[in-house]
């Protein structure tokens, strides 16, 4: 008389070592049948550890200044849609503020430039992070735009004379984003020189 089968209580605990040697059983038809039937927490913990092992395909560190790049141009952009209060909010100065009030072209066209400026900016740190085709001398870029953020965000002391009309709080703001933007970038571009 054949020995009859057990039934397994807790079947997630078979020897795979032995299954992946040998054909299946119906120790192994039942783990399979039963899998579905796990304790949640089992799965859980199962999906974290697959999420664990997962890689980011993309610089997160480049892509973060790809963004305050993009948020800035918008910012610019803006602008030339609610003219002088948005001017004087980000601290752009009495002389620039009253122009745009006069309807002057000039704070308009500093506007769309710089504005069109950042979005290149953060197209070349979106390459460079992976998230969209490579772009021309994407490295000389880059490391343009690195040395740009960083040597305006160190050097506004001696910029700030050169416009006077801009306040202390545009200087100070501007300055410490321009030095957070830089280091992203420069961490990031080190970290993807070998792959650009």
């Amino acid at each position: 008389m054949p020995f009859p089968i057990p039934i397994i209580a807790e079947p997630y605990h078979i020897n795979t070592a032995k299954i992946n040697r040998s054909p299946p059983t119906a120790d192994v038809l039942l783990y399979v049948k039963m899998r579905p039937t796990l304790p949640k927490v089992i799965r859980n913990l199962q999906f974290k550890m697959l999420g664990e092992t997962m890689q980011c395909s993309f610089n997160i560190l480049l892509l973060s200044g790809a963004i305050f790049s993009a948020v800035a141009a918008l910012f610019h952009f803006a602008c030339i849609i609610w003219g002088a209060p948005l001017f004087r909010i980000m601290g752009a100065g009495e002389p620039m503020v009253s122009m745009a009030a006069k309807g002057h072209w000039y704070p308009t066209f500093l506007a769309v430039a710089v504005g069109t400026m950042l979005l290149i900016w953060a197209a070349y740190a979106l390459s460079g992070a992976g998230m969209i085709m490579q772009l021309p001398y994407l490295k000389i870029i880059l490391s343009a735009i690195t040395c740009i953020y960083l040597l305006r965000a160190i050097t506004f002391p001696i910029l700030k004379p050169v416009f006077p009309g801009n306040s202390d709080t545009f200087w100070w703001v501007s300055s410490t984003i321009c030095l957070i933007v830089g280091l992203l970038h420069l961490f990031g571009l080190l970290q993807v020189w070998g792959k650009i």
